[in-house]
């Protein structure tokens, strides 16, 4: 979108190119050597290189050209150095040395310029005080020197030289076609010229500049790639006279009537605003070119972006200006009359080349940039984008109130930057309106103090509902049961000003932070309820031993309310009610006189009396992840967790968690309390989701016969145990497994699979046959099938692999998973010691 800006960032040096590095120094080295080492990542200066006949990355290194010294290809041997391989290059590489030459013979060079310490970029190279010749901006062939004054991220600030003391100072950008080295018109053909502009030969006479010219110094050492800026540009058949339409330059905002006043040749021509005479009935072509300045005159090519076909502006709903003493008989113009008037011809349409998209090149109405201000082009504004037509932006500078009118730039002009360029390049950016007014409000101005009133209340702060004035923590005040007045003493003095949600919510966690037990202020300060009008909800945080509490609390949003706000939780908290809010209260000057008042004041009305939690109470714990599995004993009605077990996986988490729904459903199916069985849909979490009164139908009626029977307790313990560390085996339902069943719930393991062979060595098409032969993952086996999932690759899966590579739905996913980490679980108990078999090792 900003082709020049990137090409003045871009420093030449490309990944692959080569250079000669000096080789690090042994201790009975003589001399410095070198070897040619290629690019492999370029960050600026630092390079990351590779020597010449090493193929691994452990002959990379770091190479810093602000801080060592570097050479092109070849410079060695014309100053008779030694280019000999490092000895780790050598033991790898024997033949490294023959091999050179034939390396050098397709090997690009890094350019001697980026190896020269002036800098890599084209910003970088160019320097203050620098000679340039620039062309006319009415004559395509005229240059005359200029000296670099400034240079700001490639916009350079030019002065042209003049004989006396006077100046004129002009901005370009460095990519400009319009900017030739030194020395350029007198190296090329005779097409160019040396010529004082036309702006300023009046103010010399032409001695002076004649003088001016012969004095100039005749060999200046300028950087050959700079400003080769020449465009190649096409022909054109366009002729005197004919008339188009055409940008106006004093103001670029009006689309006006112009005509062709001169060709040069078949590249340049000379384009004119329009000013009707009535003695002429149109205008004089002579006059015209007398006339001509750049403020009324485009110097074009056949693609100069303001200029354009008869109709054009019509087409595109845009109004066309009146020609100065030109009076329609209509209000719009209208150009078959204006052309019968002039007795003109319009330029055909197909001697204008067809335009570019700025849509399609990235720019949308409404984005934000920055731009040149027209009038002064010291000044660099923020803008954003009203209206697109083809290749044509219209600006609107933020800066300046609604009665300034926008302005039509090219979408490569040379005067607009992306956002944040003039930070990047130290230059100051004219804000916005709003901006200001915006900072305006953050100043805060010095305020006289007032011995009369010892509240040090920001009165001129600005009043707005969404302003909180500056909040001060009062630690001389009473602190009460609750807040450390040491802790509080090391809070900064105030918070704010700022918005007040923000405000509040900062204050607030300090004074969490400085309680003696950071849950209890938080329980205190705990909404439970839907806010009342004018509070928002935030959500607060505070850790006591080891544990973390989070709890919802009422916030103001309006700074109207803040006073009231911050009193009414000192209540809460049983502390002063000056103690933190917007008043700045000395040592021994409370309002309420905190000091000498009894502390029974603040607290004798809070609190009902009783101990204990009360009725309703909501823990605000923020409760940890369970262990996996944890076995659970009731003695004398106190359920105790048996710990022992690993922890749940991640995938075993999420596993739970979406199958919630089908656990509670497989919880109350009518099938035999006796089966040992379990179906493919059931899961192995259901043990750590039971009630205190049981899950299961089975549970239940252990319950109910032990509360009829006494001696039937031991039973209903045992049943409880079975719950706990559930040992029933996944499998397809065959009579033939009931053995295998019955032996793993003797041995009380997790659920587990039957397998026939190591799963660690299955083949693509065993990882098939088995998913087919099950109940729960059978539909999946073809899409495993197709990703050529093997035993070994079958084990490792996991659910964002599932999700987001094999784009499985996340119920089909954690299905899967949930079988996968039954089969590891069968591997690591039966398979994992056993050898691999012969058809499957390799050879």
């Amino acid at each position: 979108m900003f082709p020049h800006v990137e090409l003045t960032l871009q420093s030449g040096i490309e990944i692959g190119m080569s250079l000669e590095v000096p080789i690090p120094k042994n201790a009975n080295q003589e001399g410095t050597k070198y070897w040619v080492a290629s690019i492999v990542m370029a960050c600026g200066p630092l390079l990351r290189l590779r020597y010449f006949g090493g193929d691994d990355r452990s002959l990379e290194f770091w190479f810093n050209l602000t801080k060592e010294a570097a050479h092109e290809l070849g410079w060695c041997v014309k100053d008779n150095k030694k280019l000999e391989p490092p000895d780790i290059v050598l033991q790898r590489s024997p033949d490294c040395v023959e091999k050179l030459s034939e390396f050098l013979t397709t090997a690009r060079t890094v350019p001697p310029e980026m190896l020269s310490g002036d800098g890599l970029s084209m910003t970088e190279r160019i320097k203050q005080g620098m000679k340039v010749e620039v062309s006319d901006t009415l004559h395509p062939y005229k240059l005359w020197v200029a000296t670099i004054i400034e240079n700001v991220g490639g916009r350079l600030l030019l002065r042209y030289d003049t004989p006396g003391s006077s100046h004129k100072d002009f901005w370009m950008f460095c990519t400009s076609e319009h900017l030739h080295p030194y020395g350029f018109a007198s190296k090329s053909d005779s097409t160019w010229f040396l010529e004082p502009p036309s702006s300023i030969v009046e103010m010399h006479t032409y001695e002076e500049w004649k003088d001016l010219l012969e004095s100039a110094p005749k060999n200046y050492d300028l950087p050959e790639e700079l400003f080769n800026n020449t465009m190649d540009h096409p022909k054109h058949e366009f002729k005197v006279g004919m008339k188009l339409e055409a940008l106006s330059p004093i103001d670029q905002i009006k689309i006006c009537p112009a005509t062709i006043i001169k060709v040069f040749d078949d590249t340049y021509f000379l384009v004119h605003i329009d000013t009707y005479d009535e003695v002429s009935k149109g205008m004089d072509i002579e006059t015209c070119l007398y006339n001509s300045t750049e403020k009324n005159t485009w110097l074009c090519t056949a693609e100069h972006p303001y200029i354009f076909p008869v109709g054009w502006a019509k087409k595109h709903d845009i109004k066309i200006v009146h020609p100065n003493g030109w009076t329609p008989k209509e209000d719009e113009f209208d150009w078959d009359e204006y052309l019968k008037d002039t007795q003109s011809t319009a330029a055909e349409e197909r001697l204008f080349p067809e335009r570019q998209s700025a849509i399609n090149a990235g720019f949308e109405r409404g984005m934000r940039l920055e731009a040149v201000d027209p009038e002064c082009e010291n000044i660099i504004c923020a803008a954003h984008l009203t209206k697109i037509v083809d290749n044509l932006l219209w600006l609107k500078l933020d800066n300046y109130e609604n009665t300034r009118p926008e302005h039509i730039v090219d979408m490569h002009s040379l005067q607009i930057f992306p956002v944040g360029w003039c930070e990047s390049n130290y230059y100051p950016l004219k804000p916005p309106k709003d901006y200001t007014e915006i900072c305006k409000k953050l100043q805060m101005p010095l305020k006289e103090e007032k011995k009369a009133n010892i509240l040090d209340i920001p009165i001129s702060e600005p009043r707005s509902s969404l302003w909180c004035p500056k909040i001060y923590f009062n630690y001389r005040c009473f602190t009460g049961p609750m807040i450390s007045k040491g802790k509080l003493a090391t809070l900064p003095k105030a918070v704010g000003p700022g918005p007040v949600i923000l405000v509040m919510r900062e204050v607030l966690s300090m004074i969490v932070s400085v309680g003696y037990r950071s849950a209890r202020i938080l329980k205190v300060l705990q909404c439970d309820s839907k806010p009342d009008p004018g509070y928002h909800l935030e959500v607060l945080k505070a850790k006591h031993k080891n544990n973390t509490y989070r709890a919802s609390v009422a916030v103001v949003t309006s700074g109207d309310m803040v006073a009231d706000f911050c009193r009414n939780i000192c209540k809460k908290l049983m502390v002063c009610p000056n103690l933190f809010g917007p008043l700045y209260v000395p040592e021994n000057e409370c309002p309420d006189k905190c000091h000498k008042t009894s502390k029974a004041k603040f607290t004798a009305s809070v609190g009902t009396g009783r101990r204990g939690k009360p009725k309703g109470y909501t823990s605000i714990m923020v409760q940890k992840p369970k262990p996996w599995g944890g076995r659970r004993k009731r003695r004398r009605g106190i359920e105790e967790a048996l710990d022992g077990r690993p922890p749940l996986s991640e995938i075993d988490i999420m596993i739970q968690k979406g199958l919630e729904k089908e656990e509670k459903s497989d919880e109350f199916k009518t099938e035999p309390p006796s089966s040992n069985a379990s179906d493919d849909s059931g899961s192995s979490f259901n043990d750590n989701r039971k009630t205190k009164d049981g899950g299961s139908p089975s549970s239940l009626n252990n319950k109910q016969h032990s509360s009829k029977f006494s001696q039937s307790s031991a039973v209903t313990r045992a049943s409880k145990r079975e719950r706990d560390w559930d040992t029933s085996i996944e499998s397809d339902g065959s009579e033939g497994e009931s053995e295998y069943v019955k032996l793993q719930k003797k041995q009380r393991r997790p659920k587990t699979r039957k397998l026939d062979s190591n799963p660690l060595f299955w083949s693509v098409d065993d990882v098939f046959r088995y998913l087919r032969k099950t109940n729960d993952c059978k539909d999946i086996a073809y899409r495993v099938k197709q990703e050529e999932i093997d035993g070994l690759a079958f084990l490792l899966l996991n659910l964002p692999s599932l999700t987001q590579h094999m784009k499985l739905r996340t119920s089909l996913a954690m299905k899967l998973c949930r079988h996968v980490e039954q089969v590891k679980v069968t591997f690591f108990l039966r398979h994992i010691n056993e050898v691999e078999p012969e058809q499957y090792q390799i050879v």
